[in-house]
């Protein structure tokens, strides 16, 4: 019976031996993973501004678009008056 116990503790000590290993290797992934995604702002920030400023411009030009065209539509119908 004593022999029994001490095979169950081998394999339950195997298995905590073994839950610590992944629990190190899930922390070192999640620090990998971390660092990796911060260099990649850092390195592709000036990239995401000038996207940015390009929408933005870009859409600034449309609604200026849109909004000549509403008053010169507007003036037209006026003179047509």
């Amino acid at each position: 019976m004593t022999y029994r116990c001490v095979v169950v503790s081998k394999q339950t000590h195997g298995a905590v031996d073994d839950l610590e290993s992944l629990r190190h290797q899930i922390v070192q992934l999640q620090s990998d993973t971390s660092d990796g995604l911060k260099r990649n702002v850092y390195k592709h920030y000036h990239q995401f501004i000038e996207t940015a400023k390009e929408i933005s411009s870009e859409c600034s030009a449309s609604i200026l678009f849109t909004f000549f065209s509403l008053v010169s539509s507007l003036f037209a119908l006026a003179l047509i008056d």
